[in-house]
């Protein structure tokens, strides 16, 4: 129903902005109320949830976040107060990452998430992933290289530019970005000299390379 909301931000306090759009004031609830300035023209990609009596709107300054945030909200136990707080600890790459590394101690730094949690988090969106991406190694031969394991959820036993490549490929997909692109993305940055071995580091500047060349994702 609702992509992104763009207008006029009237207020920006405790969790929520008021979004003037041609005369109606939304309210979305938003992450950061900090990324929205009063007075301020603004982007907002939202989220609707709806209820039994309303209608609720989670805003987000980056569509990434917006992204990380339908993939939380699809997890058992975790509403849409627990999805902010994590995006509030983390940013939707850093997630992604740890999602995809079954890092349980870095989850647990989010407020409310336990050891049991953070477990239960890892299998129910590693295997969202495996649906939506799937292992495609037997069907494509290239699968093999460092390019060829985007989509696919990383595995222990790989060297470790590599691991970090992949790992950068399956986190931009994560957050929304096709396939084709991410692995534009990633490979324009090694050509341009990335450093591979460090997997955030690539995934930042793949990122950058998205919004220098006008992609953006799904």
């Amino acid at each position: 129903m609702f992509d992104r909301l763009r207008g006029r931000v009237l207020e920006a306090a405790e969790g929520r902005i008021v979004l003037d759009v041609g005369g109606v004031g939304f309210e979305v609830w938003v992450d950061d109320p900090a990324a929205f300035g009063p007075g301020e023209e603004a982007t907002v990609y939202v989220h609707a949830l709806f209820r039994e009596d309303a209608l609720a709107l989670y805003g987000f300054a980056r569509r990434e976040a917006r992204n990380m945030f339908r993939l939380l909200i699809a997890a058992s136990g975790v509403g849409p107060k627990g999805a902010q707080a994590a995006l509030r600890t983390y940013p939707p790459e850093k997630l992604a990452l740890f999602i995809l590394r079954e890092d349980v101690a870095a989850l647990r730094a989010i407020p409310g998430v336990g050891p049991k949690t953070a477990r239960r988090l890892i299998v129910e969106l590693k295997d969202r992933l495996k649906k939506a991406y799937g292992d495609r190694s037997a069907e494509r031969p290239e699968a093999a290289s460092p390019f060829g394991g985007a989509g696919r959820i990383p595995s222990d036993g790989r060297d470790a530019a590599g691991a970090s490549v992949a790992d950068a490929v399956d986190a931009l997909l994560v957050l929304g970005i096709p396939e084709g692109e991410a692995r534009r993305a990633v490979e324009a940055v090694l050509q341009a000299g990335g450093e591979a071995g460090s997997t955030e580091a690539l995934l930042r500047a793949a990122l950058r390379q998205l919004d220098r060349t006008g992609r953006s994702p799904a």
